[in-house]
């Protein structure tokens, strides 16, 4: 629809204070609303057919009947000149 932009001096990211994260999901929603993914539903979620470049791992640790939660945001591996896409053609 639009030409590509050519960022000459910056580079976009997304930065999460992982000592602050409490697994809320906010940088997850934020990324889907900034980069207006799609939301599929419940049915083609279970048929394969979301997508998400966002996710958070839950790291359990501790006694069983009390475990402590930690949280890691995995973030999306792709850049924004997408180099490795002509690889996968």
């Amino acid at each position: 629809m639009f030409p590509n932009w050519d960022y000459k001096d910056n580079a976009w990211g997304m930065s999460i204070d992982m000592n602050s994260c409490t697994g809320c999901n906010a940088c997850i929603v934020s990324c889907y609303a900034e980069n207006n993914i799609a939301v599929v539903g419940k049915q083609q979620v279970r048929i394969g057919r979301n997508m998400q470049w966002l996710r958070i791992d839950t790291y359990f640790e501790g006694d069983l009947s009390a475990p402590r939660a930690h949280f890691q945001p995995m973030m999306c591996q792709h850049c924004e000149t997408r180099r490795a896409s002509k690889f996968a053609r």
